[in-house]
């Protein structure tokens, strides 16, 4: 089976590394270095058996989540290529209100840490599908990769999907927030932090992630590819259709504080 991959970021390398060595071949294209989607039908003529679309998703200058290349992605796709499209591309649940005629393409989230992409990718804790159908199409196809498979695989919809995507960041975004602040109150008092993070750890309710304070950057706050970009954008969607965001958006002006960007 031929794969085809739109976008070489680090998540575009993941989903490469997960058919290398395989009978499966990969072709790709790459808007960044061709400077437009104007060439995409190059790799829809190739007849590819799946599409996974990995293009970024920047903020733009107010916050919001620029879908600029992947709507002209999907524009090129959509109509012109009747096999299953897999975005990996993170966009707002919003989004995808205009693409729930599309039967064959699918939003499977990506939960990947930069420094080790591959390896997450490669060995995820869960899988979440959404689409407009059962999902089976995506699910076939990345049952035919290198991916672990041996986990949770829940099929949803395109906007549940990005929802969850957009919460769980979210919500370990306030978590680095607040234990952040917990930091800086430890270091006034005299306390131990490092017993503190051991003893919350025990209660299987805080978990053991994201209680690196600084964290693995040396910097506190938290920072990344995906964290600061993806907070601004649901804050922006939130606001957008009138619902308060007033948690999330004292998160972002805390993390800016932190970070010294004010």
């Amino acid at each position: 089976m031929k794969i085809g991959i739109i976008g070489m970021g680090y998540v575009g390398r993941a989903v490469e590394a997960s058919w290398l060595g395989s009978q499966h071949s990969v072709k790709f294209y790459d808007p960044a270095v061709a400077g437009s989607v104007d060439s995409i039908d190059e790799l829809i003529n190739d007849r590819p058996g799946a599409i996974f679309v990995c293009v970024p998703t920047p903020s733009s200058d107010n916050g919001a989540c620029d879908t600029t290349v992947i709507k002209d992605t999907l524009k090129s796709l959509i109509g012109n290529y009747s096999g299953a499209i897999i975005v990996k591309s993170t966009v707002p649940p919003d989004f995808w209100l205009d693409y729930k005629h599309v039967h064959n393409l699918y939003h499977v989230p990506e939960f990947l840490v930069a420094r080790q992409a591959i390896y997450d990718y490669l060995n995820p804790e869960f899988i979440f599908v959404g689409g407009n159908n059962d999902g089976h199409d995506a699910i076939r196809i990345i049952r035919a990769s290198a991916v672990r498979l041996t986990v949770p695989i829940i099929t949803t919809d395109l906007v549940t999907a990005s929802l969850v995507k957009y919460f769980m960041n979210s919500f370990l975004a306030t978590k680095v927030t607040v234990l952040n602040q917990y930091h800086r109150l430890c270091e006034k008092l005299g306390g131990d932090w490092n017993k503190f993070t051991e003893m919350i750890e025990v209660d299987d309710r805080m978990g053991s992630s994201h209680n690196q304070v600084p964290g693995p950057d040396g910097q506190f706050g938290y920072g990344g590819a995906c964290f600061p970009k993806d907070v601004r954008a649901i804050i922006n969607s939130i606001q957008a259709h009138n619902v308060s965001a007033g948690i999330i958006e004292a998160v972002d002006s805390a993390n800016t504080q932190f970070r010294g960007t004010e």
